[in-house]
């Protein structure tokens, strides 16, 4: 951010935002046009600080057309510090609050944060959950079903709980189970489940 100056950041701004309005790479005549007001500059003007910003890596220029695009580094640069932001109204806050209360599982939850933020923001709207192998070890649940079957649920402490069945070769009892839980629980907490994969052998 400190190598940009003051017109840099504004012109970022009126790229990005431009971009994301109208999905097709943005000139400077355009933005000359557009934000007259705000900028004050020449679409030469313009065209020069656009040209040290695409130097910069900040926005590249597509070979079918004259005007640019923001990369990933000026999106992530406009999220982090040039956008915007809007507060939500309270009605907003309150239905966004009752419909995540009223979610009873992972997946709901990703399905209404996507329906809301789709609502509020009247965009196309994806919500993904986080990589599990990322995700912070909360607690090993051993459930004895039946015979040789038991029940693993896993829980992270993002919220993600997975549950798988497992059939072993004999009947292991229930204390037993409780006291592996008790153990693995102990020993793994905190890490994520990356590190425990990476390094189980050696912490048993």
């Amino acid at each position: 951010m400190a190598e940009l100056t003051p017109r840099e950041k504004t012109v970022l701004h009126c790229v990005v935002h431009d971009f994301i309005q109208t999905a097709t790479p943005v000139g400077s005549r355009f933005i000359s046009k557009r934000h007259e007001d705000v900028l004050g500059l020449s679409s030469a003007s313009i065209r020069n600080i656009m040209s040290d910003l695409e130097e910069k890596g900040f926005i590249s220029h597509p070979h079918t057309s004259a005007g640019r695009v923001p990369t990933d580094l000026g999106y992530r640069l406009y999220c982090d510090s040039l956008m915007e932001l809007e507060l939500l109204s309270e009605s907003d806050q309150d239905t966004i609050r009752k419909n995540l209360d009223e979610a009873e599982d992972s997946e709901k939850l990703l399905r209404e944060s996507s329906r809301i933020l789709g609502s509020i923001s009247h965009q196309l709207s994806v919500v993904a959950p986080p990589e599990l192998s990322t995700g912070t070890f909360e607690k090993l649940e051993l459930v004895h079903i039946t015979g040789n079957r038991v029940m693993v649920i896993l829980s992270i402490k993002s919220g993600l709980v997975r549950t798988i069945m497992m059939e072993n070769s004999t009947e292991i009892r229930r204390e037993k189970l409780e006291d592996l839980a008790r153990f693995l629980n102990e020993r793994l907490s905190g890490l994520t489940l990356q590190q425990i994969r990476g390094n189980f052998a050696d912490m048993m």
